[in-house]
């Protein structure tokens, strides 16, 4: 409509700044945060599902993981990092934390993530945050006197 021509440019171009391109995510929410750290799998192809399909699994079929740390009530993402599949979920806590600049009042996330690791690293970046994660799934109460100290001292 405005008759304007502008470059567009390709997938090549894109590709080559991209991995130089550090993108800083806007905030509108000042305050006290609540957190909610999760990842996700991405699939990157390399040779067509066809071939995949035709001659078996292929080796060059690689997956990411993409870990996001957003707020919930506003569903603002707060951190964000793209990792190869090897990352385990609780080695980016503290850097997905370090990206975040406001204090943090409380964490959540899914099981997968190591309680000490996150304690430690919270206890780091925002001493009073509550941590709300879920038990393992073979996880059981401990009773009194269930340690061996516990015991002996009895």
């Amino acid at each position: 409509m405005l008759h304007i021509i502008l470059d567009v440019p390709d997938h090549t171009t894109l590709s080559r700044r991209g991995k130089d391109l550090k993108v800083k995510l806007p905030r509108t929410r000042s305050g006290e945060l609540d957190i909610v750290m999760d990842s996700t799998g991405l699939k990157i192809f390399g040779e067509g599902e066809w071939k995949v399909r035709t001659h078996g699994k292929s080796k060059r079929r690689t997956w990411r993981k993409l870990h996001v740390s957003l707020d919930p009530h506003s569903g603002e993402i707060q951190a964000a990092a793209l990792t190869p599949n090897s990352v385990s979920d609780g080695e980016m806590v503290m850097p997905l934390l370090e990206q975040i600049e406001q204090p943090v009042q409380r964490f959540a996330a899914d099981g997968s993530y190591d309680k000490r690791k996150v304690y430690d690293y919270l206890h780091q970046h925002a001493p009073q945050a509550e941590v709300l994660i879920p038990p393992r799934k073979n996880a059981h109460i401990w009773q009194h006197a269930n340690t061996k100290a516990q015991r002996l001292a009895t």
